[in-house]
């Protein structure tokens, strides 16, 4: 009996080494492997994302008498070294509607004369020369006339009668022109809060990121190999993203016991999408108007920067937006 059992024994082992030796065989030609084959990744899906109507505007200033209208002031900027203008005005909003002459919406801020203080007792000085200045003050005072178009649905978050302030940026000291304009709620303490604020001009910004900036510390293109858009006769266009951080709020307190500072947000938004982030307690919204790029540039087509890559957007309050 034992060289019986033996030997079934042994033919156990050889029928469990032919297990082993054979598995690996049979995945190896398995059914539909195709190892060698390239892995296909599919594009972001924002690659495909059609762009917004950008924000536009056209700036007029009433200013010591004289009407500086937008062709007289990017002259005289022009002419200016170096060639930029920085422009913050608080005003009450005296005007909005729609522009008669372009059919685009408008709006008005007219500078409010100072609240008059009560002088001391006996006081009772009424000479010509203080009454002639304050007459020529409130007969013509100094505005600021924007005529603008946003994207549909989207309006400023600003009414009649508002007191608040704007900020106008022309700047010719890259050799492109670069505009954008903002809006600010005023606060008792004389600081502001940002209500809206546009970066149309493709070729830069007008507020650069940072500390100072109200909302981002850092605003860059990024590109993620999208496919062509279209091909056009001089290069042909893909879609770009832009990555935001916003800004922290500073905070002074460096104490052991304090809270740490809160971390600012990262994000990436495609053409149209928008996000909404946050800037201390107060809400904002950003929206990607556009961020492109070309590719396959015929060098023999000049008066335009094919290389440059460009970007728009703006920045609301989310009550404001659809």
């Amino acid at each position: 009996m034992r060289p019986t059992i033996g030997l079934f024994i042994a033919s156990l082992a050889l029928l469990a080494l032919g297990v082993v030796l054979t598995a690996p065989m049979v995945g190896c030609v398995a059914d539909g492997d195709d190892d060698d084959a390239t892995r296909d990744i599919p594009p972001p899906e924002g690659c495909s994302y059609n762009s917004m109507a950008n924000v536009t505007f056209a700036l007029t200033i009433h200013y010591a008498g004289e009407d500086y209208t937008p062709d007289a002031l990017a002259s005289l900027v022009k002419s200016w070294d170096p060639p930029a203008l920085y422009f913050p005005f608080p005003g009450k909003v005296t005007e909005m509607g729609v522009d008669a002459e372009t059919g685009l919406q408008v709006v008005t801020l007219t500078e409010q004369p100072p609240e008059e203080e009560e002088g001391p007792a006996g006081d009772d000085d009424d000479s010509a020369g203080d009454d002639d200045d304050s007459a020529g003050e409130e007969g013509d005072p100094n505005w600021v006339r924007i005529v603008y178009s946003l994207p549909l649905g989207y309006e400023l978050p600003i009414s009649l009668g508002d007191f608040l302030g704007v900020h106008t940026v022309i700047d010719f000291t890259t050799g492109s022109l670069i505009t954008g304009f903002s809006f600010w709620e005023l606060m008792e303490d004389g600081s502001g809060r940002l209500l809206f604020m546009a970066e149309p001009s493709e070729a830069g910004l007008a507020y650069e990121p940072g500390e100072l900036h109200p909302a981002f510390n850092s605003v860059s293109l990024r590109d993620r190999a999208c496919p062509n858009l279209a091909a056009l006769q001089c290069a042909k266009p893909y879609n770009l993203s832009i990555e935001f951080e916003t800004v922290v709020p500073g905070d002074d307190d460096d104490s052991a016991d304090a809270e740490p500072p809160p971390v600012p947000e990262n994000f990436e938004l495609w053409p149209t999408e928008h996000r909404d982030f946050m800037v201390g307690d107060l809400d904002l919204r950003v929206v990607n108007v556009w961020s492109y790029g070309y590719r396959e540039i015929d060098p023999e087509c000049t008066g335009y920067d094919w290389s440059a890559d460009r970007m728009a957007f703006f920045v609301t309050r989310p009550e404001f937006a659809p």
